[in-house]
């Protein structure tokens, strides 16, 4: 991936972050694209790492979890810039439901 790509990928993963810390969790998620480097399409984000931003609320991602789905948003096949402009519109505090891969299972989760 490019440099320009790349940063495009930081900027998503930190505004997916913020967004997700605010609901609970703390996630490090690695995306895999492909495309024009200045806007590339998300083939891929997966979960590295997660862990609740504070001790009485559980998150509920695991390492390799793959997001396929942030309420009505898909990831897959979806532009970064898409993504990432969703993510950022969200109000803090928003209840999310994502859809993710887990163990070639599709699974919802729901964080408020």
């Amino acid at each position: 991936m490019q440099l320009k790509g790349l940063l495009l990928a930081v900027a998503l993963v930190a505004a997916g972050t913020a967004q997700a810390s605010s609901t609970g969790c703390n996630l490090r998620l690695k995306p895999e694209t492909s495309g024009f480097f200045l806007n590339p399409m998300l083939d891929k984000v997966t979960v590295v790492e997660s862990e609740p931003s504070s001790p009485d609320k559980p998150c509920p991602f695991r390492a390799g979890d793959e997001l396929l789905r942030i309420n009505d948003q898909h990831v897959p096949g979806h532009r970064a810039r898409a993504v990432m402009k969703y993510w950022e519109s969200l109000p803090m505090g928003t209840a999310l439901e994502f859809s993710i891969r887990r163990d070639d299972a599709v699974i919802p989760l729901v964080i408020d």
